[in-house]
């Protein structure tokens, strides 16, 4: 569906806020590097479709459980701004990327559609710190770059 995921569960809500509050750095940096990938001038600094698959596919979590076209239907779905937003008109940018929020959003619905696809895990936390974990990669080399850029002064 559209809009942002709902979580009923006030503590596995918490739990996915607190991982994403940890986690958040690393996430940038993967924000930035798969946004950097894919940057033109037509689509502008963001993560395209393209983009959005190499990058879980790099990681290893396309596989049986999500195909590319569950993270095609995923970036779709993250790209649905809530009808609040549209009204403040709040996204100035490209409507053919993700914006850093909408990532975000990416990540937590690839994470829901494991759980419910498969049932091996009983909550979005669980899983999203393995999505987490597999993108790590990704933004190391970034995070490493600028840790090296900010010892230097």
């Amino acid at each position: 569906g559209a809009g942002p995921v709902q979580m009923k569960d006030d503590a596995e809500r918490r739990s996915v806020q607190d991982l994403m509050m940890t986690h958040y750095r690393e996430l940038l940096a993967a924000y930035r590097v798969i946004s950097a990938v894919g940057a033109s001038e037509e689509t502008g600094f963001g993560v395209t479709q393209t983009e959005a698959s190499a990058a879980m596919t790099q990681a290893g979590l396309v596989d049986e459980m999500t195909r590319i076209s569950d993270i095609d239907r995923c970036f779709i779905a993250a790209k649905v701004l809530p009808v609040d937003m549209k009204r403040q008109q709040l996204l100035a940018g490209s409507d053919k990327v993700l914006s850093r929020y909408q990532f975000l959003e990416l990540l937590l619905r690839i994470a829901e559609q494991r759980v419910v696809r498969t049932g091996r895990s009983k909550s979005i936390s669980e899983t999203l710190k393995h999505i987490l974990e597999a993108l790590q990669p990704v933004g190391k080399t970034k995070i490493e770059e600028l840790d090296a850029f900010l010892d230097a002064f």
